[in-house]
């Protein structure tokens, strides 16, 4: 069958096209041609021009595996493409170079540890040692980049710069392969370039010549992957300074294809080709191809003479392609340009084998570093000190480490501010270390003590963003001895506390503490020493004190001795609570903290830990305070607040009377029900008053009148307080001195009875007796402490009628004292 010369591939074949060309043409080779032609895509005849160059591509799609390497990476062999042309040529045989890849990235990651891992029991300080490292870098420029290589690709072009090896077309004479890896004062040459020139050919004047010195050879491939011939592609080196001298000494571009009779390398001539372009040409000196057609591929080389005093080092060789893009039609599609891969060489010292003494060392790629952030558990204080250096370090150089780190604190964490460490790593360091001083309270800890949850290294790569780097979580060992307090209350009153208190309302109360002191640790605890922190409403009983305690300066001193691991001793104590307690909290707190500290034997290291653990003295008690101040004449604001200071109660009221000369009014000014009254907690009620002109008026604040909570004072559930012009808050009871007053008058059940001593008595009691003088009732170990006091007593079943309640003993002094009022019952 016939073909056609215009297009890659016919849409068929000559005998489909029986009656074109439509009209005959004459072909120089073949004379008129009549049918079996195809004018192709420009409807034209025997122009020998072809129309879509490079229209087939043969594209590989693979998953490239750098298994964690860094650098120049091989990732093909070639490949091999079988072509023949089209009237009856030998089969040619075009094999594409080798392909390669640069892996370029970090590898950072950060170890945390312990130093020292094991701390002795309470409180300790120790610290964390954080190592952020590159285990990939510095790389060493050796075999690995030697000969060293790098391809760009751009989609329909690439562009590979390989460094070292023999020169591709024998254009250099001995033949010599050179090494990206020199030393110019060992590997020195005589070379001779273009041993056999045609004098035909201008370009070739200069040659033969001979030069010596050392060399290498960098070889640039350019592939023309799209449709456009590219004109007049020029490829220019750009030298460093630091290689002094160092410069081309001689260069050339080359157009591989498959020979053909008339190819003649060694005098740069091209033989006869079907459809050959004009100004083809195999090999060229100079550093410019005049045409480089779509689907090809070219050479460009260079042969560069080192500078013999240049530095030991890595350098850098860059290069700058620039090229027309002109299609098969001669329409220009303007300048293109693109990115050449540098070539690297390492100028080091060899010695008289010439082998290299020091392989120099490069960083392939660096990160900024942001922060680390360390997550403490409760068992975990930062102190805020963080220390770094660029070499090993460990805890005894803490102090004399001069670099520190700014660091915060939010919660349990810690952050570190690494950002002024913008390029890591780089070739003298590869490897940061810091030290975090922390403080490690193991007190409630096992043989493991988990002080961190984790470690987060954030970091910023180019090439992928912000990662982190995770580590942790960290452990301790505490070590030494350990002593645990077990803190509970053993009876109230001489009974047993099981599920119930034994007391009765307004009582004297004794509350009895049994403390155990047992040492968990792994070695003897000597000169144990415990301070026991009383809460401030209970007294402690001195005289009830073990023979190993005393008081100083409000707590409790107990020498323990020695005790050895596992061994445990037992301490009662003994507290009175105060009957005269005002204050709103902390009635409950019986023993606050227990202050321990001790020594070690096989390590002499003194310890020290606070027991934070409380003893509660579970109780009910409400407490009153009140205020009252003028509004406008005769008008009173009366405010009464009430606290909860025991355990949580429900439904408890709040009420206030208004209390006219000896009576008191049936129906409260105002009132609130409590649902929830939780501990702490303080209610407030308010309520205002026109007192009636002539009228003394007193104002009675009551709560949990009905008594259905048991509290361990009942007294301070009422108060009688003034309603004169200016707040007159008056303290527990409510009365000021010289006073003995009852109320409320009628009473039903109980009766309060108010009083003030000018001085301590020797004896006092109160007497309730009816109008005829039958003793209703003898109430004796009252309060005899100079001040105002309240005693509340709750009537027995009598008929209605008027008591008589007589107050009366004698001061120490010997003066007698004796005061009686009235009191109706209803």
């Amino acid at each position: 069958a016939t073909g056609y010369l215009h297009d890659a591939f016919m849409p068929g074949n000559g005998e489909d096209y029986p009656h074109d060309p439509s009209v005959p043409f004459l072909d120089d080779i073949y004379g008129t041609v009549e049918s079996g032609w195809y004018a192709g895509e420009d409807g034209t005849y025997g122009n020998d021009k072809y129309e879509k160059p490079g229209g087939t591509h043969i594209r590989i799609h693979a998953n490239f595996e750098g298994r964690g390497r860094e650098g120049s990476l091989e990732i093909s062999k070639g490949g091999i493409l079988v072509v023949e042309e089209i009237f009856g040529g030998s089969p040619w045989v075009i094999f594409s170079h080798v392909l390669s890849s640069f892996a370029q990235g970090t590898d950072i990651e950060i170890s945390s540890e312990t130093l020292p891992s094991m701390v002795k029991y309470g409180t300790d300080t120790t610290y964390i040692r954080h190592i952020v490292t590159d285990k990939n870098e510095p790389h060493e420029f050796n075999s690995a980049f030697d000969p060293y290589h790098l391809s760009y690709g751009y989609g329909e072009a690439s562009v590979t710069t390989i460094v070292g090896g023999k020169d591709p077309c024998s254009l250099v004479e001995p033949v010599i392969s050179t090494s990206s890896i020199m030393d110019p004062q060992k590997d020195g040459t005589t070379i001779t370039l273009v041993p056999d020139p045609d004098p035909g050919i201008a370009e070739l004047s200069d040659y033969p010549k001979v030069i010596n010195g050392t060399f290498v050879e960098m070889r640039i491939e350019v592939m023309n992957g799209t449709d456009d011939n590219w004109q007049n592609t020029t490829v220019i080196p750009a030298i460093p300074s630091g290689l002094g001298s160092t410069s081309p000494v001689f260069s050339y571009v080359a157009y591989p294809r498959p020979l053909v009779p008339g190819d003649d390398v060694g005098t740069f001539e091209a033989g006869w080709r079907f459809n050959q372009p004009e100004g083809e040409v195999l090999v060229k000196p100079g550093n410019t191809l005049p045409l480089l057609q779509p689907s090809r591929r070219a050479y460009f080389i260079f042969l560069f003479k080192i500078d013999e005093t240049a530095d030991e080092g890595i350098y850098k060789i860059g290069f700058n392609l620039n090229t027309e893009q002109v299609y098969y039609t001669g329409v220009s599609h303007g300048s293109y340009s693109c990115d050449v891969p540098d070539g690297m060489i390492c100028i080091t010292r060899k010695d008289d084998n010439k082998r290299v003494i020091d392989f120099k060392k490069m960083v392939i790629a660096q990160a900024q570093l942001k922060n680390l952030t360390v997550k403490g558990t409760v068992n975990l204080e930062f102190t805020g000190e963080v220390k770094w250096s660029a070499s090993e370090i460990v805890s005894n150089n803490f102090e004399d480490i001069t670099n520190t780190l700014p660091a915060s604190q939010s919660g349990n964490t810690e952050t570190i501010d690494l950002s002024n460490f913008t390029a890591f790593p780089d070739v003298d360091t590869s490897s940061l270390t810091m030290l975090e001083k922390v403080v490690v309270n193991s007190y409630n800890a096992g043989e493991n003590l988990r002080v961190t949850d984790y470690e987060s290294l954030l970091f910023n790569n180019s090439l992928e963003g912000d990662y982190i780097a995770p580590c942790g979580p960290l452990y301790v060992i505490p070590t030494g001895p350990r002593i645990v307090i077990q803190k509970r209350i053993y009876q109230v009153n001489g009974y047993n506390v099981e599920d119930t208190l034994m007391f009765e309302p307004d009582e004297e109360i004794t509350v009895t503490t049994l403390l155990e002191v047992t040492n968990t640790g792994n070695d003897i605890s000597s000169n144990t020493i415990i301070r026991v922190n009383p809460g401030k409403f209970y007294e402690v009983i001195t005289d009830s004190l073990p023979d190993n305690g005393e008081l100083q300066d409000s707590k409790i001193e107990l020498s323990m001795g020695s005790l050895i691991p596992g061994e445990t001793k037992k301490i009662f104590l003994y507290f009175n609570l105060k009957q005269d307690v005002t204050d709103k909290t902390e009635l409950m707190d019986l023993i606050r903290t227990s202050d321990v500290t001790y020594e070690g034997t096989t390590v002499n290291v003194s310890y020290t830990c606070e027991d934070e653990e409380k003893v509660l003295f579970g109780i009910h008690d409400f407490q009153l305070f009140a205020a009252t101040s003028v509004i406008n004449g005769n008008e009173v604001l009366i405010e009464v607040s009430a606290v909860n200071r025991g355990l949580p109660s429900k439904d408890v009221y709040l009420r206030i009377f208004p209390v006219i000369g000896d009576g008191i009014a049936e129906l409260p000014l105002a009132e609130s029900l409590i649902d929830s009254f939780a501990t702490y907690k303080e209610v407030t009620l308010q309520s205002n008053y026109t007192i009636p002109s002539g009228e003394q008026i007193r104002f009675l604040a009551v709560i949990d009148d009905g008594d259905d909570v048991k509290e361990v004072f009942e007294l301070n559930n009422s108060l009688l307080f003034d309603a004169n012009g200016s707040v007159n808050n008056l303290d527990e009871p409510g009365v000021e001195n010289n006073v003995f007053d009852i109320f409320p008058n009628p009473f039903r059940n109980e009766l309060n009875i108010v009083y003030s001593l000018n001085d301590e008595a020797a004896s006092l009691s109160i007497r309730i007796t009816s109008l005829d003088g039958r003793m209703v009732d003898m109430i004796s170990n009252i309060p005899t402490q100079q001040g105002n006091h309240r005693v509340s007593w709750r009537a027995s079943s009598l008929a209605e009628g008027i008591l008589l309640v007589t107050l009366e003993g004698t001061y120490k002094s010997g003066e007698l004292i004796r005061k009686q009022l009235k009191a109706m019952q209803e």
